[in-house]
Parts: C-alpha cells; structure tokens; sequence
C-alpha cells in the first residue's frame, strides 16, 4: 500500500501487476529511491533522473491482512519472508517499534515530544504505546521541517506496528484499531510530505498472523543457522544411499566370510611356495 508518491516517481496499476513477494520490496524501494537500477520483473516504475524522492517511510503493520483503504495504490503479496529496507548512508535514519524510537538525531526529538490533541481510541495498550510513538514522529518531523530542505541524500523511516499480532477482537474493535492506524499513519505521511516539499514515499506493508509466524521462523533459523531439510528428491536420494550402504555392508560380510572359511594349505599361493621344497637332482 503506498499512502503517498512524489508526482515525479509513476508506479503500474494493481491490475497490472502480478502478486508481489515480499521479499521484492527492499530491491523495489531501492529502484524508486533511485539507488539501484535494478527492477522488479512486472513492476516498471518511471521516475524523474533529476528529481528523486528525499524520504520513504516503511510502515510495517503486523495482525491484519490490509488497512481496507480503497484512497491508495494498493498491490497483494505473496505469503514469504519479509526484511524492512536497509541501506547504510549518511544520513537520517530512524526506526519506531514496541520498544520506542530510536535513530539518528531526529529520534532524539522524537523522544521529547508530547503527545497532545491526539484521539486514539484503541484500548490495546501495546498498539496504543506505539501509536504515540509514530505520532511522536510526525510531530517532530514537521517542527524541524526546516532541517529536511537542506537534506540532499534519501531518509530512511522505519516503522514496526505489532500491537495487532496475536490479537482475537471482535469486529467493532478491529475496525477502531484500524482507524487509529491509519489516522497515525496519514498524519507521518503529510508530515513528511511537508517537510520533504512533496519529495516523500510512504508505504505501508499489513502482514497477516500466518506470514508474521514465517517471518519470525525464518528470522530464527538464520539467526541460529537451523535449516530444515525439504528436499523434493528425498525418496530418491534415501535409496540411491540406502543402495550404497546394503552393497558395501553385503561386501566386507562376504570378504569376512571368505577369509574365515579359507584353507591355507589349499587356498594360499604364499603359503604353497614357502612351504615347497626343492627337490634333489
């Protein structure tokens, strides 16, 4: 779902694009930025070579399937592994998660923000937190505007929206809770589209309770470097080894058998010629 695009940057039409992996995305925000040259088989995006976006903001939303908004470009993904951009540069970089805001000096006015005026209706207390945090953001985002108009390299926004994940709600609850994510996730977006004069992405990524699951599955396994074997030729890798163990067990049995059964005086070359005596002329 891309909340908002520079009018420089042109994406294909949902109906024009196949289903997406998730696993594309990084290399698909990297292409828009302007920092690969390297596209997405299906997506073909046209951009500006003199204007290129200043900002993305990645808002990964875990517990839901989609925010429901029919106001936005939004494209389905393909139920695989999931990694937020990351690109090391000079430059503004700023992650929101349960566990706060942390980042470059934008995430320390971030922290010092008060949260006013701000309806959040959700009772989840979890999502509520980081709600406040995302809200902390655009805040401080739009009060040191000023700072971005100097900015020439792309920044980077990372935010993780987990307070869904696990959750069972009714759909009266699930519909507040939505809203509050989109209220929080429109008021970052026209903070940075302020700021950044217009030159921002904000793309917002819903993952579901069964790819969260692989997500973190995968993230475990690499972390631990524990794979599991899933191999279609199984069957016939088992008997090619299966094969190779009987023959060579049906081997030194038969060679231990033939040497214990063995009669020197009859069967042994070495030992006829040793024993052999010359006879006299």
């Amino acid at each position: 779902l891309f909340v908002t695009l520079p009018n420089s940057l042109s994406i294909p039409a949902p109906s024009a694009v196949p289903e997406l992996r998730l696993s594309s995305l990084p290399l698909i925000n990297e292409n828009l930025l302007g920092l690969s040259a390297k596209s997405v088989q299906g997506f073909d995006a046209k951009s500006d070579l003199f204007t290129r976006p200043r900002a993305i903001a990645v808002v990964r939303v875990d517990g839901i399937d989609s925010l429901n908004s029919k106001d936005h470009t939004t494209y389905q993904l393909e139920n695989v592994s999931f990694r937020l951009i990351l690109i090391k540069f000079d430059r503004e970089s700023v992650s929101v998660n349960r566990d706060g805001i942390s980042g470059s000096e934008i995430a320390k006015v971030a922290t010092t923000q008060e949260i006013k005026d701000v309806a959040i209706k959700t009772k989840l207390t979890a999502l509520r937190q980081e709600l406040e945090n995302v809200h902390r953001l655009a805040d401080a985002i739009a009060s040191q505007g000023a700072k971005f108009e100097k900015s020439n390299a792309a920044d980077v926004y990372r935010v993780t929206i987990s307070g869904l994940a696990g959750k069972q709600l009714n759909s009266e609850d699930l519909d507040i809770a939505v809203k509050d994510i989109q209220n929080a996730v429109n008021k970052l977006a026209q903070a940075l589209a302020t700021a950044y004069g217009d030159q921002a992405i904000v793309e917002v990524v819903a993952i579901s309770e069964t790819r969260v699951g692989n997500f973190i599955t995968l993230t475990w396994r690499e972390q631990l470097n524990v794979y599991v074997f899933t191999s279609t030729d199984y069957p016939a890798i088992f008997a090619i080894f299966a094969g190779l163990v009987i023959a060579l067990v049906l081997a030194v049995l038969y060679t231990a058998v033939g040497m214990m059964s063995m009669d020197p005086s009859k069967d042994s070359i070495i030992y006829r010629m040793t024993t052999t005596r010359m006879k006299k002329a």
